[in-house]
């Protein structure tokens, strides 16, 4: 069950989470379609939750194999849910953490104490790993899905070992507190 659910994920980009079953999005009217992102905690909420995720992340993975200080690379931030298309844009978006890097090539022996050291560690925020493994010389990767179309990735390629999280889809503050979805102009 759980390769089926990893295929789903990883072919069709399916959400193992998603309470629309296999039904289309557009099939859903905008009221569902709100009302199971105003079950979700807002898209600020959710960021401060996963930037604590990525700092014990990083904590846990220097210490098991002696990393350099992190950098932090600022991502291009968010983007628009396709997920939720009867939601306004200005209402729901899709965050992507800044990414943390370590200038450092690392041999396959310390990759799996790593990859090893982040699936434990992400899954106490409820990511289920893997979703998706790389292990090949020159590129690996270790991929952990949570709820909400969350994506964890921790990633290395040559020199460098990448760590970067996506939040998928959630309201804004402002359209949580609102509680009702923004009404459309007519023309």
């Amino acid at each position: 069950m759980l390769v089926v659910l990893v295929l789903c994920g990883v072919l069709a980009g399916c959400d193992a989470t998603d309470p629309f079953g296999s039904r289309e999005r557009e099939d859903v009217s905008l009221e569902d379609q709100f009302a199971e992102l105003m079950r979700r905690p807002s898209v600020e909420e959710i960021t401060r939750k996963y930037e604590e995720m990525q700092a014990k992340v990083r904590e846990v993975l220097s210490a098991s194999v002696q990393l350099p200080p992190w950098t932090r690379t600022p991502d291009p931030g968010y983007s628009s849910c396709n997920d939720f298309p009867a939601v306004d844009a200005w209402d729901v978006k899709r965050d992507y953490l800044d990414r943390w890097s370590v200038d450092q090539g690392v041999s396959p022996e310390q990759w799996k104490v790593l990859a090893t050291k982040f699936k434990e560690v992400v899954a106490q925020w409820g990511f289920v790993a893997p979703e998706l493994e790389v292990d090949k010389e020159g590129f690996r990767e270790s991929r952990a899905g949570g709820e909400f179309g969350s994506k964890a990735i921790l990633s290395t390629a040559g020199t460098k070992v990448i760590l970067s999280v996506d939040t998928g889809c959630h309201l804004t503050d402002k359209a949580k507190r609102r509680g009702t979805p923004l009404t459309k102009p007519t023309y």
